[in-house]
């Protein structure tokens, strides 16, 4: 019998070889193997493809996010419909040419849309030597048929805590298309070819103020919704007259407001959903996989050892086994959730200090059919140590139900903390697929037509949980029978 632990550890290793031509064959198992492959590329470099990669962090963050269009449906919604709605634009400036104390940047933009942007912000990052008075900047539009609008005048004004004058660095948010400067220029634009009698009758502190300035110019229809828009190349340029000759902008971009955006839109909040998509991702895998490692542990250990005691002590381990299997998980995880303060790793240790049992009842069965083995009788007879026997001779028997187990209790895991932040107590400090339906919930997004903000999160959950129920499904179609046989 002393070359039992040979047999049993050869045993192991020729079934570790071999797993991965028995797994090949289940294609099913291939399938979710590639799925959590991609799951686990988004969770990790996802992020930083995106314009928010703190979106996860930062998900209750309103300033994180105040440049986006609020409640705009995915940009490639204008592949189905005739109407073309203004994308978002980020758009990146250059020297157009730099004099003395004169500095000129231009973006340039080929618009072909139906509609103008919502609004114009710049932003520009500027590094001064020696200043002695404010810059001041100017801000018009060259449009396609030649005409250009000045539009925008300010001061960028010295900091105050400033006691002298010297070198200093700034950087500026300037929303030039809803401003009132904006306003009248587009209006006294519009003047030139609009009739006072249409200006009048026209409610004009309703009408984008960026209307007229992307619309043909024709007379009576420049600030109607029959104007007609001017598709072209325009050329936005900021002029910016600073101290000195030495004095430098850094860094300059241009936001273009639009209608639609990006890949799944936003909420109301103006937040990008792709990104909470993405974000959540890794909250999910954290969920899933954390919960289901503690939960079979506790599950495989307590199973065991009530096995390997067995007479009364197996008998109490089983009735607390069988009481809190009783008990109403998702009602008590709720209230225990509303009492504490909701936190990621708070449901992660709720959920497995429910889950477990499940796990300990099947180990327990298993548990009792090692124990009548003859190598175990052995080891006793030898006089190992009731530990050594559960860690060297019966747990690493049940150690391949154990991963077939944990990758059969992740969607369950998924989907629990999905219901309690749905519910409004999740972890509000971080981007989850719960919170996000939960957020739609509460706007009525079904009510209100923005399918976007439902149906990316509902299915962001049922692909990670049919990957690893699939994978799960091929551990268990792999090594059960080896454990039946047994």
């Amino acid at each position: 019998m002393a070359g039992g632990d040979d047999i049993r550890v050869s045993d192991i290793r020729e079934g570790l070889s071999d797993f991965w031509k028995e797994f090949r064959r289940q294609k099913i198992g291939i399938i979710g193997l590639i799925l959590l492959f991609i799951l686990i590329f988004v969770a990790t470099v996802g992020p930083y493809l995106t314009d928010f990669p703190e979106a996860g962090p930062r998900w209750r963050d309103i300033n994180y996010w105040q440049d986006n269009p609020r409640s705009a449906p995915p940009a490639w919604t204008n592949w189905l419909t005739a109407k073309k709605d203004m994308p978002h634009e980020n758009l990146r400036g250059y020297y157009e040419n730099i004099e003395s104390n004169v500095r000129t940047l231009q973006y340039n933009y080929t618009y072909a849309y139906d509609e103008p942007p919502n609004n114009l912000i710049v932003y520009i990052s500027t590094y001064y030597h020696d200043a002695k008075y404010p810059p001041k900047l100017n801000f018009s539009i060259e449009r396609p048929d030649g005409l250009r609008v000045y539009i925008y005048e300010t001061y960028l004004n010295l900091p105050t805590n400033m006691s002298s004058y010297g070198d200093y660095s700034r950087d500026d948010r300037l929303v030039i298309g809803s401003s009132p400067q904006a306003r009248k220029t587009a209006m006294d634009f519009a003047k030139k070819y609009e009739s006072a009698y249409n200006l009048n009758r026209t409610q004009i502190e309703f009408v984008n103020p960026l209307l007229p300035l992307f619309s043909k110019a024709q007379p009576g229809l420049l600030i109607s919704k029959e104007a007609s828009p001017l598709a072209g190349k325009y050329t936005f340029i900021v002029t910016l007259l600073v101290g000195g000759a030495s004095d430098e902008v850094n860094e300059s971009r241009l936001l273009l407001s639009g209608s639609v955006y990006g890949v799944l839109g936003t909420d109301n909040f103006k937040r990008d959903l792709f990104a909470g998509i993405i974000g959540g991702t890794s909250v999910a895998l954290i969920v899933g996989l954390l919960s289901a490692v503690i939960a079979v542990g506790v599950g495989i250990m307590y199973g065991i050892t009530s096995a390997y005691l067995g007479g009364w002590k197996d008998e109490t381990m089983q009735r607390f086994n069988e009481f809190i299997y009783s008990l109403p998980m998702l009602p008590i995880l709720i209230a225990i959730a509303a009492i504490m303060k909701p936190s990621i790793w708070v449901i992660i240790v709720l959920i497995a200090a429910f889950g477990w049992t499940g796990v300990a009842k099947v180990a327990r069965s298993l548990g009792l059919q090692i124990k009548e083995q003859t190598y175990i009788e052995a080891a006793h007879a030898l006089g190992a140590s009731g530990w050594r026997i559960l860690f060297k001779h019966m747990i690493p028997i049940v150690a391949p139900y154990s991963f077939a187990s944990m990758a059969l209790f992740v969607p369950g895991a998924i989907l629990i903390e999905a219901g309690i932040s749905f519910l409004g107590l999740g972890d509000p400090t971080i981007a989850t697929w719960g919170q996000i339906l939960h957020d739609a919930s509460y706007a009525a997004a079904t009510l209100t037509g923005m399918w976007w903000w439902i149906i990316p999160p509902g299915l962001a959950i049922a692909v990670v949980s049919m990957t690893f129920v699939l994978i799960g499904s091929a551990l268990d179609t792999i090594l059960n029978p080896k454990m039946r046989r047994r």
